[in-house]
């Protein structure tokens, strides 16, 4: 599957109370269905609504729905880029309106910082999917999407080229006991047999995948 990132810049900033303490957020359309996007993609309200209802039942009803600052490369979460928590996330028709909660920590008051002054931000969704060329020329993203988090962006103008070409060319695969971990360890195998020649490759292939092997059970 591939990771996957939609830009949406329809987000407010806005402050809201409990009790005495005054809370910052951000509100707005979070994910978008039934469109040709600009990243060429197209979501299937049947395919998104599912997987969105996953998500908040798993994620944002239990209080971690994080989302964090900037691109983030690998579909882990990095707990020390996180800046806001999704607190709603529905559906209205073939849009998902959401809420986040900027974080009182490092990040978030980064975030709350290039608002204030004036700076526009936009929120990602990040996703792990596959993608099936349509006969009309855009990309359909497959029945195995899995939403990972809605991150926010500082930069939503900048171009779909970084994307495209640092954050979706791996390949991941889902693993309940071995995370993303698997794939990794796929790569770096990947790197070592790409400075070898013939004779190196049948000399180490068998190590190679008793390393690999030893790789995955450790992680078990």
């Amino acid at each position: 599957m591939k990771l996957l990132c939609e830009l949406n810049e329809q987000v407010e900033y806005i402050t809201e109370s409990e009790g005495d303490k005054k809370f910052h957020c951000l509100s707005g359309v979070f994910m978008e269905a039934d469109v040709v996007n600009r990243n060429g993609r197209f979501y299937e309200t049947k395919i998104l609504a599912p997987e969105v209802a996953r998500y908040v039942a798993e994620s944002v009803a239990v209080g971690s729905g994080w989302g964090e600052l900037g691109h983030p490369e690998k579909p882990n979460m990095n707990l020390d880029r996180i800046c806001i928590r999704i607190t709603e996330l529905n559906q209205n028709k073939n849009q998902f309106i959401g809420k986040a909660r900027i974080c009182e920590n490092n990040m978030g008051h980064v975030v709350k910082s290039l608002l204030e002054c004036g700076g526009r931000i936009g929120v990602s969704s990040r996703a792990l999917g596959s993608l099936v060329e349509s006969e009309k020329g855009y990309k359909l993203v497959a029945p195995d999407l899995r939403l990972l988090a809605v991150d926010v962006v500082a930069d939503p103008s900048a171009p779909n080229a970084y994307v495209e070409s640092i954050m979706e060319s791996t390949e991941w695969v889902y693993d309940e006991k071995l995370g993303w971990k698997a794939v990794e360890i796929v790569n770096e195998q990947k790197e070592q047999l790409k400075k070898m020649n013939l004779r190196e490759i049948n000399e180490n292939k068998v190590r190679l995948f008793e390393d690999f092997i030893a790789s995955l059970t450790a992680k078990k």
